[in-house]
């Protein structure tokens, strides 16, 4: 038996997660001659995943996730992330899980 969860969803994130993870403090730029990023609170990215689960027998399961985010504009516009072509990110992962 094969099942198939598609997931859509984003995720706002506060004016403290931002800055901890995309802010630029002016002391530490000031080396470096970019220029310091406060980002405000909001969605950092929308994403889509498919999971999928194949059953090999009733206690083995091989499991499949693909997913496609897209960063937002306070995330992809910090100073340090050079952008290489879009803010597209891609994930996919294998697995197995054995059911006791």
């Amino acid at each position: 038996m094969v099942r198939v969860i598609p997931e859509f969803g984003t995720e706002w994130k506060s004016n403290k997660y931002m800055d901890a993870y995309y802010g630029v403090s002016a002391s530490a730029t000031a080396p470096t001659g970019y220029t310091a990023y406060d980002p405000e609170s909001g969605f950092e990215d929308i994403s889509f995943r498919l999971t999928s689960f194949y059953d090999l027998n009733h206690q083995w399961q091989l499991i499949m996730r693909g997913e496609a985010k897209l960063l937002f504009s306070e995330a992809k516009n910090a100073p340090f992330i050079v952008q290489d072509g879009d803010s597209f990110q891609g994930l996919f992962g294998v697995g197995v899980l054995y059911t006791f």
